[in-house]
């Protein structure tokens, strides 16, 4: 199962939403648009979608399950476990966010960059490892690879497809989105180490399946713009609609150095006021400011990068 609203979800919520917090005439747009076709975006949230997980049990005629979830999927089993415990068996939680902890996006933010650089410099030693990536890539250092591509896209984007052209901003993204499933964290370093060598023709010679490579990462772009919707609807609900002053400070004064604090308190109150467009959710969303307590039996399966 994936979540309500993403890629291959019906619908698959697409706002326009890209990197930054969204304008409410943005949102309220999304909210009519999805509205006017029959869905409800207040149902778009973690209570719910537990209740999603039953309802697929039940239609599998199961009388239990077991859950694997990874990253917000562990969150997800863990409201599950909560809700019905009696009709899961066991849970197995994969790098984990953790609920009961509507704060957490503060140190999820102050971990993405030290992530992503822990993560190219195990790339950078995998493919001198790997005979094949290393004869791809010879001499290849990921962190400078992204840098000079950064660099080169800032003034001259990098023409993906005729439609899509990949900037300093949207390079950055990809890395980051990449780096949870690592044969696209691959490709993507593929592509700008090509472009930054002269290599395109070498590239275009890829195939993913039935796919090029180009149209591959076009479609880990176009599945990112859906990502960011349907994650921007969720954290509205999860998460900013349970933020309270108290918690914030607190967050702030443990996440961010006092220079810092007034930039991210203006994305605060631009993320308030974007999330009460949205309409008020369907189910009552404190059950997620509580932690999980279960009998069910749990292994957590916990990485370096997560």
């Amino acid at each position: 199962m994936e979540q309500r609203g993403n890629t291959l979800s019906q619908p698959a919520l697409d706002c326009g939403i890209g990197g930054t917090v969204p304008p409410v005439a943005q949102v309220r747009a999304c909210v009519d648009k999805y509205s006017a076709k029959g869905f409800r975006l207040e149902t778009f949230n973690t209570i719910e979608h537990a209740h999603d997980i039953d309802d697929v049990r039940a239609a599998l005629g199961a009388s239990k399950a077991i859950l694997w979830g990874g990253s917000y999927g562990g969150l997800l089993a863990q409201t599950a476990a909560r809700l019905h415990p009696a009709t899961i068996s066991g849970i197995l939680l994969e790098s984990s966010a953790m609920t009961g902890e509507p704060y957490r996006p503060f140190d999820q933010a102050r971990a993405r960059e030290p992530k992503l650089a822990a993560f190219l410099t195990w790339l950078t030693k995998a493919c001198a490892g790997s005979p094949a990536c290393a004869a791809a890539m010879p001499g290849l250092d990921a962190a400078k690879e992204l840098a000079d591509f950064e660099s080169s896209a800032a003034t001259s984007p990098f023409a993906l497809t005729p439609q899509i052209r990949v900037g300093s901003a949207e390079a950055h993204f990809l890395a980051l989105i990449t780096m949870y499933y690592i044969p696209n964290a691959v490709l993507v370093l593929r592509m700008m180490y090509a472009s930054n060598h002269g290599q395109l023709a070498a590239f275009d010679q890829i195939r993913i399946g039935t796919e090029s490579a180009r149209d591959y990462i076009t479609r880990i772009i176009a599945f990112a713009d859906v990502n960011r919707s349907s994650n921007f609807v969720y954290d509205c609900y999860d998460t900013v609609r349970n933020w309270t002053d108290q918690g914030l400070s607190e967050a702030l004064a443990t996440s961010y150095s006092a220079t810092e604090r007034s930039e991210v308190q203006s994305q605060i109150d631009a993320e308030k006021l974007a999330c009460g467009a949205l309409p008020a959710p369907t189910v009552p969303q404190e059950e997620l400011n509580v932690s999980t307590v279960t009998d069910v039996p749990t292994i957590f399966f916990h990485g370096g990068l997560d």
